[in-house]
């Protein structure tokens, strides 16, 4: 039977928080939430459709209309105290938390894994639109100025991610068929994926590191590239071809290298399905040039034709800014991982 929030102990917290949307944007949510296959006519009846038709907190959070206004503004009625400059992700940690903390007092059973089971909307190929609001719904929010992104990063060599294997920096496999802990598997997957991408750049090219293809995609996968500032652009992808090819252009166009965040500012969420969520921050770089943030959300998948982990879905962030301190996210729950 298919997971529902409506069945889990914060459907009551989810309830209250829907409550602060107007009834456009839940009756917008329920569509989303149903893929237009239910019309609800009420607050209360779009609230319980989003109820049952939503799987699970990360479902719940990747709403585009459950934005960091609207959790800033549910803690603030709740009277929890939170930083007005908090990106949509810390906001969101800060309302499990809350949630945790509030199910402790009342009874000592724990919230379950936060979770998310999502496909991201895409085009049939590489498109490219542009906006004049920031559409993804990973926020850090560290200025909001036009990319002209990046440059320097790390020389650690990148690991493997095939086999249900995962080769660090040390290039030593785990045995198949046994269990990585979720934080150790999100750096051994940022060191694979992020080494990967950077030696698409001369500077970066002698570094040791596996080649950016289609293969490491789903062949169904969807890709989506946000670089905002005054003038937003999004380009979007689906199928496995059509995203490598938008990524390796948007990286090259921009001369992007990526310097991720390993040690504060990566999370990793479990679906029961077996999609594993991570999401990745940190600094943008051109040459040896400090020029911005970014911020990345990958589904992976496990395959059961080649036993590899493939990226089933990934939405980035590309911002321009010089950041005080490197962008960082809230601690999760670490879990384990069966290879």
């Amino acid at each position: 039977m298919a997971m529902s929030l409506a069945s889990t102990p914060q459907a009551s917290n989810v309830r209250q928080l829907l409550g602060g949307l107007d009834e456009e944007d839940l009756l917008s949510l329920a569509h989303t939430a149903t893929n237009n296959r239910i019309l609800p006519q009420s607050k209360k009846e779009a609230i319980d459709v989003i109820l049952i038709h939503t799987p699970d907190l990360g479902r719940l959070f990747s709403y585009r209309k459950i934005t960091s206004q609207v959790l800033f503004g549910y803690l603030t009625s709740q009277n929890v105290t939170v930083n007005a400059q908090y990106s949509k992700i810390k906001y969101a940690s800060v309302v499990q938390e809350y949630w945790e903390k509030k199910g402790k007092k009342i009874q000592p059973s724990k919230d379950p894994l936060q979770k998310k089971s999502h496909l991201t909307k895409a085009g049939d190929q590489y498109q490219t639109s542009s906006k004049t609001n920031s559409p993804s719904n990973i926020n850090i929010q560290v200025n909001n100025v036009m990319i002209n992104p990046m440059g320097h990063t790390n020389s650690g060599t990148g690991g493997l991610f095939v086999d249900v294997k995962l080769q660090g920096t040390s290039n030593q496999h785990p045995s198949s068929g046994g269990i990585i802990k979720s934080d150790e598997f999100t750096r051994h997957f940022c060191n694979w994926y992020y080494t990967m991408v950077n030696r698409l750049q001369p500077v970066c090219a002698h570094i040791a590191g596996d080649t950016l293809r289609e293969e490491i995609f789903c062949s169904n996968c969807s890709a989506e590239v946000y670089l905002i500032g005054a003038t937003s652009t999004e380009r979007f992808a689906k199928g496995h071809t059509a995203c490598s090819t938008l990524l390796k252009d948007t990286f090259t166009e921009l001369r992007l290298l990526f310097n991720p965040n390993v040690e504060n500012g990566v999370q990793a969420f479990s679906s029961s399905h077996g999609l594993v969520k991570v999401m990745v921050c940190g600094t943008l770089h051109q040459d040896n040039s400090l020029v911005g943030v970014f911020e990345q959300e990958f589904g992976l998948a496990r395959s059961p034709v080649d036993k590899t982990w493939k990226i089933m879905y990934t939405k980035l962030n590309l911002k321009q800014a010089v950041p005080s301190a490197p962008p960082t996210l809230p601690k999760c729950q670490v879990f384990e991982i069966t290879m």
